[in-house]
């Protein structure tokens, strides 16, 4: 089984302060370690552009740094001429920084739009990860994106049909998405289960996990580690590696 260890890394959620950032990464890389996992990193540019240093760190040991806006903001209200600058100007931090272009894509709040996805093709990037596979939680917690989550729904057919080089590679879930939130509020034995389904209606047999740069505290990283200790002869892999295998 392939399992990719995926992080949405942005600012603070109550705070909107970049303190978790540097701490919590500082509690997770054992636990990396230990189980000799790259993550995947979807960054907003404001995070490389206060920390260049800790991101260039980061792409040493081999994680992945992929793109998760220019800003934190959402793709599907920009019109498409927004949506490009916010590209363009996220490719250029991501040279002037990292001395690379962001591989791999991740709207936030999971906003992606067609528009969005034909754009990153244009631009080169090799995948997309905007979109949760079976998202009924989507749906419940989010009502008024309703439309945009079933227009989601045919972005492989899409993709598929017009020849795009870009891979769409959903996130994780059954019911509720394979991540570190679900794993905080159920009981360990069901977000097992659930976690088992999602890999099983998944042609490539893989996990997606997601997980947010300020979610790593104790308590958090030791249910992590927990999670991992099932998967334990997993092939970790980054999401570019799992791409190639699309």
């Amino acid at each position: 089984m392939k399992f990719c260890f995926t992080i949405d890394t942005e600012k603070d959620y109550k705070t909107g302060s970049y303190e978790s950032l540097v701490s919590g990464f500082r509690k997770l890389q054992p636990i990396l370690a230990k189980h000799h996992i790259r993550p995947t990193l979807f960054v907003t540019c404001d995070c490389i552009e206060k920390y260049p240093k800790l991101f260039n760190e980061f792409k040493k040991r081999g994680w992945e740094i992929s793109l998760h806006g220019y800003r934190h903001l959402r793709f599907d209200e920009m019109n498409k001429k927004q949506k490009e600058e916010n590209l363009n100007k996220a490719i250029k931090c991501f040279k002037k920084y990292l001395k690379t272009s962001p591989i791999g894509l991740r709207a936030p709040q999971f906003s992606s739009d067609y528009e969005l996805i034909l754009l990153a093709n244009k631009k080169g990037f090799s995948y997309d990860s905007s979109i949760v596979q079976f998202p009924p939680s989507q749906f419940i917690f989010f009502r008024s994106k309703l439309p945009l989550f079933l227009k989601q729904m045919k972005f492989k057919s899409l993709i598929k049909k017009n020849n795009l080089k870009i891979k769409e590679i959903p996130s994780s879930s059954f019911i509720l998405p394979i991540s570190v939130f679900s794993l905080r509020k159920l009981p360990f034995f069901i977000f097992r289960i659930l976690a088992r389904l999602s890999i099983m209606i998944r042609k490539d047999s893989s996990l997606v996990f997601l997980s947010h740069s300020y979610e790593f505290n104790d308590k958090v990283i030791a249910k992590i580690d927990k999670f991992l200790n099932l998967y334990k002869d997993s092939f970790f892999i980054t999401m570019s590696e799992l791409s190639k295998l699309q």
